[in-house]
């Protein structure tokens, strides 16, 4: 009897443990930031609204998620996100201010991007039929490829900023 109430005990705190590590974000506002540049590396961008606050929820998502942008002309923004790889690279996370339902999180790092050409070379063939292009053949296809491989090189982005945080609800969100 005294074996299974250890047992008991222990699964329960481990259970608590798992918990606590997965609700990051209720009351920690570091975590929270950590989750929406995770989500943008994993191309969850589905996740950003449930990371920011009420009052500023579709400015965050706009901001965050490059699928409203790049959707269009006859192609798919998840078809141009298929070819793209996001990377996270030297991320420093440090909360610098906490004050009641207030927090400040300074975020420093690269969030870099990659393009499979392979895959982008299909993108852009439909795209450029789309715009009713004719005879679009591999070699009007490699004309296009190194500017826009250039232009998806512009898009990574260095942070050096501080984010706003809010608790609502008990949850540390983004909120500027």
């Amino acid at each position: 009897m005294h074996k299974r109430l250890n047992i008991l005990v222990l699964a329960s705190l481990a259970i608590g443990l798992l918990l606590a590590a997965c609700g990051g974000s209720a009351s920690d506002p570091t975590a929270t930031v950590q989750e929406l540049f995770k989500a943008i590396e994993a191309k969850q961008f589905s996740r950003i609204a449930d990371l920011a606050c009420a009052a500023q929820k579709d400015e965050i998502v706009q901001a965050f998620d490059p699928s409203a942008s790049l959707a269009g002309g006859g192609i798919s923004a998840q078809e141009i996100l298929d070819a793209m790889t996001f990377k996270l690279a030297n991320m420093e996370y440090k909360e610098t201010s906490r004050s009641g339902n207030n927090a400040t999180v300074h975020v420093k790092g690269n969030v870099n991007i990659d393009v499979d050409s392979a895959k982008f070379k299909g993108v852009l063939r439909k795209l450029l039929e789309a715009q009713g292009v004719t005879g679009v053949d591999d070699a009007m296809i490699d004309q296009f490829m190194e500017p826009a491989m250039e232009q998806f090189k512009e898009l990574g982005q260095s942070f050096d900023q501080d984010m706003k945080l809010v608790n609502e609800n008990g949850k540390w969100l983004i909120c500027e």
